[in-house]
């Protein structure tokens, strides 16, 4: 019988709207990288096609939730394929975190597993873009085309939540992974500096240096001040607070 050769593993770890999905479509166009994307999505397995088996994704999602730890043994950290040197999933923040939390203790318990952590140095563009996404329910471009202008009014206190939770998260999830490799870069890092930031992933994971593709485009261009509505009115109420650096435009 055929076994799984012993790979390299690395995962994905971020928050939505912060260059995961781009970050995922250029991992999978290296020859030596298998990625696949959110795994424990509630509603979505999204195991890499060069490996996914002959099941529907409602088949997937039941073996998943059954057993999230050995789904991950038998499905994402496996590899058959001798070219692929490494293999990782993304994971948003908020995903597994049913019941004991099994899927991070478990992870968090293998020090061997390479963790990118992809953050986003202005939250309330995190934030912007989430409602954006969530309003027009496309959460990818891959093409050129013009993007419609639209324009949000935000809450002030949800702003707020929202700011104060991704600061938790990080710390969290800094503090869970503080005994892995861990590579920290930004979205603005990613689409700023690109070349470099892809060679820094690939000296991380320690695979051979390619020039990494993606389909994927920047959904919205429009600045801060353009599409929040009451930009004005969130800046003053957030001066002189510990996030009026988010309003720095």
């Amino acid at each position: 019988m055929k076994t799984s050769k012993t790979s390299n593993k690395f995962i994905l770890l971020a928050h939505p709207r912060s260059g995961s999905t781009l970050l995922t479509t250029y991992l999978r166009s290296h020859g030596q990288i298998l990625a696949h994307g959110e795994v424990f999505n509630e509603s979505d397995c999204d195991l890499s096609p060069v490996t996914r088996p002959d099941m529907s994704k409602q088949e997937l999602i039941k073996e998943r939730d059954q057993d999230p730890v050995k789904f991950l043994s038998k499905y994402v950290f496996t590899n058959d394929l001798e070219w692929k040197e490494i293999v990782g999933f993304k994971i948003h923040y908020q995903h597994a975190n049913n019941g004991e939390k099994e899927v991070w203790n478990h992870l968090a318990k293998d020090n061997s597993i390479k963790i990118i952590h992809l953050t986003r140095d202005n939250s309330l563009e995190t934030y912007a873009s989430l409602m954006l996404a969530m309003k027009t329910n496309k959460w990818a471009k891959i093409n050129d085309k013009p993007s419609p202008r639209l324009t949000l009014s935000l809450d002030q206190q949800e702003c707020n939540y929202f700011f104060n939770r991704m600061e938790k998260y990080r710390v969290f999830y800094n503090d869970l992974f503080k005994n892995h490799p861990i590579l920290d870069i930004t979205y603005d890092q990613l689409y700023r500096n690109k070349s470099n930031t892809l060679e820094q992933v690939q000296q991380f994971l320690e695979v051979s240096m390619e020039k990494l593709d993606s389909d994927l485009r920047k959904q919205n261009k429009t600045p801060l001040p353009e599409l929040i509505e009451n930009y004005d009115e969130l800046r003053r109420a957030f001066e002189k607070t510990r996030w009026q650096h988010f309003f720095s435009y």
